[in-house]
């Protein structure tokens, strides 16, 4: 069997420079970006837990409902 993803967190906002989540030669800033969204990231891996405790294999996938605007 192939490996495949078992969850997806979507964010609400794209990664950019000026937010500090990439570099000026766009590669992304991996620890401030899982700084940033260690919530999300715990609540993505706590749910694909709970659907494979369920029996379920399929595709979990969490939306980040904060405003853009939100203060981090």
């Amino acid at each position: 069997e192939h490996e495949r993803p078992r969850g997806v967190a979507l964010l609400d906002r794209p990664f950019s420079i000026d937010q500090g989540d990439l570099t000026p030669n766009l590669k992304i800033r991996r620890v401030a970006v899982e700084n940033r969204n260690a919530e999300l990231i715990e609540q993505t891996y706590a749910a694909i837990d709970r659907s494979r405790a369920a029996g379920n294999d399929d595709l979990v996938v969490i939306w980040d409902r904060r405003s853009a605007h939100e203060p981090p």
